[in-house]
């Protein structure tokens, strides 16, 4: 289930998500949750950013988000990335800036090589803001690969962006 605001119950779904990347990225830091993320923590927790998923953003300032050519009927490969060690993220939503006639269907999450979620785009697109906050979060552990693929029933572009949380060390 999927909400456009970032309150009540998938707020509630955003914070266990934050506790559980908070609480991996201590364990595979090897730090108990004071050292890592108290007053002097080693680590620190940012917005997901593109660079985190291994892609490049629009080089328009007048766009929000990634963008990806996808081909009719085809399943499109988005991002893939393996974490690096020390680094985990969360996804809690997306946004679909996408202008025009919608390409794509479903959002398709794989950690490692089991497909993890599977993530209806429809009830973003009829939304004013065209976002979908989730209610079944994603955690991607350090080291394990995210592949995330776009189930498209059109030809054309789609201006997609991950909504989520990355835990790495304090530079």
């Amino acid at each position: 289930m999927e909400f456009n605001e970032l309150e009540g119950s998938a707020y509630d779904a955003f914070l266990k998500l934050v506790d559980a990347v908070k609480k991996d990225a201590a364990r595979v830091n090897n730090m108990d949750m004071e050292a890592a993320w108290g007053k002097n923590g080693a680590l620190e927790l940012v917005q997901l950013l593109p660079e985190h998923l291994g892609v490049a953003t629009l080089t328009s300032t007048t766009q929000y988000g990634y963008s990806f050519a996808v081909a009719v009927g085809a399943t499109d490969g988005l991002y893939q990335r393996t974490l690096p060690a020390g680094r985990c993220l969360g996804i809690y939503g997306f946004v679909d800036s996408t202008p025009g006639r919608r390409t794509s269907s479903q959002l398709n999450f794989t950690i490692g090589s089991r497909l993890s979620r599977q993530w209806p785009m429809q009830p973003a697109q009829a939304q004013i803001n065209d976002c979908a906050m989730r209610l079944d979060p994603i955690e991607v552990p350090e080291s394990k690969q995210v592949t995330i693929t776009n189930a498209c029933y059109n030809a054309g572009s789609l201006i997609l962006t991950m909504l989520g949380i990355f835990a790495q060390p304090k530079s």
